[in-house]
Formats: C-alpha cells, structure tokens, sequence
C-alpha cells in the first residue's frame, strides 16, 4: 500500500449520537504518511471536498504540508481554507497546517463548520516545529502567550478538546469541562492525553507517522463487565 496516497478511514460513534440528526456521529480520518510533508496536497484536499457531505466530522494529521514546497504561504493557506470552508456545509472538518508567513513558520490546527471557522488552535509545544523551519530557512512561532488557548472547543452543544501532537504530553490544562470528544492530530504521539477519553467519552487520534487512525472509548463504569 502506498500510504502516499490519502486514504479515508471510517468510525462510526455508536453511543454518541448525533445531535441535529439523532444518529451515531460519523468520523472521517485522512490516512497519509506527513512525517516529511504531503506528496500531493490537491488529492487530500480533493478527498475531503469528495467525502464532507458523507461525514459529520473529518480529521486530517499533523504536518499538512508540502513535501516539496514546504510549509505553505499565507495565500495558498487561506485558499485552502476557502475550499474547506466550502465543504463544511454539513460537517466539521479538522485540519492541521504547517503555514509560513514572513519568514515565520506556524503549526495551526482549523477547524470549519457550517462556512465558517469555528475554531484555530495553534501548537503550544516544539515536537520537531524548529527542526522542520530550519530545513526551510524559517524561524518557528508557536503559542502566542497573549492569547488564551487550550484546545477547547464546542461544536453543536458538545464540549470537545484538541491536542496536536507533542502537547498531549507536555502542557497541563486547568479545565473543568466534560469533554465528551477528544481530538489528537498528530505525527509520532498516538497517545491521547492523560485522562481522556472522559467516561463515556471518545477519543479521535489521527497520526500521519506510521500513519494510523484511531477511536477509542471510555465505557461508563455502569456498563463494565
């Protein structure tokens, strides 16, 4: 198999339904290898464009860059995000890019709904982000400290929390939330953070290293054997 090539996983969230539609949430995970960038972002793209109205939520890894071009310029991200806002007519769809600007480099993770963004969250912590820049002659930004910014989110009513990558294990969130989904987009940490999935909870972990797409739940105690 070429894992160059993005594939579309399907998990079905059985005891989560939906909550405009009353049916299981339906996930879509983009399987590619991003360890050193995208071999063709038009066709991951394309995937997603093809697929949005078929699914409530699509996830892509981290490192949604070009492995030729690298990180790509501010103009094509928000071209990028013009389609996928166009696509997100019917789902949330959650992407991850490496994106430069003057000469700065950014890890953001999108997430579009409905037209519109819904969310941005950027990375917190270095989990290769220098190593990559400087590959490309970059300098690398990562959390803004005036802004706060912990990955929470809600979609449709439901509370949810994002990591990318490396943040899952390095940074420590003062939250109360129940968060019934859990998001981890990734290239090298397929562990979700500590404590999650909540009970009765699901966690969404999409890697692009050895890629792999993964759901995971944590089955409220009343329901253990």
């Amino acid at each position: 198999m070429n894992l160059n090539i993005p594939t579309l996983e399907t998990a079905m969230l059985e005891n989560m339904s939906h909550p405009v539609h009353g049916e299981p949430i339906k996930i879509g995970m983009i399987k590619v290898n991003s360890y050193q960038g995208i071999e063709d972002l038009e066709q991951v793209l394309n995937v997603i464009e093809t697929a949005s109205s078929q699914y409530d939520i699509i996830v892509t890894p981290e490192r949604f860059y070009s492995r030729r071009d690298g990180p790509v310029s501010k103009i094509k991200l928000d071209q990028y995000l013009d389609r996928l806002k166009a696509a997100s007519t019917d789902s949330l769809i959650i992407a991850c890019f490496n994106w430069q600007e003057d000469g700065v480099m950014y890890n953001t993770t999108f997430g579009l709904y409905q037209g519109k963004e819904l969310f941005k969250h950027n990375k917190n912590t270095d989990g290769g982000e220098k190593t990559l820049a400087d590959a490309w002659g970059l300098k690398v930004q990562l959390k803004d400290e005036e802004i706060e910014d912990t990955g929470e989110f809600e979609w449709e009513g439901i509370n949810c929390l994002l990591d990318i990558c490396s943040d899952a294990h390095a940074k420590d969130l003062d939250i109360e939330k129940d968060h019934k989904l859990y998001f981890l987009v990734a290239c090298g940490f397929n562990l979700p953070r500590e404590g999650y999935p909540k009970e009765g909870g699901y966690a969404i972990v999409v890697d692009g290293y050895n890629p792999a797409c993964t759901v995971y739940r944590n089955i409220p105690r009343e329901h253990q054997d």
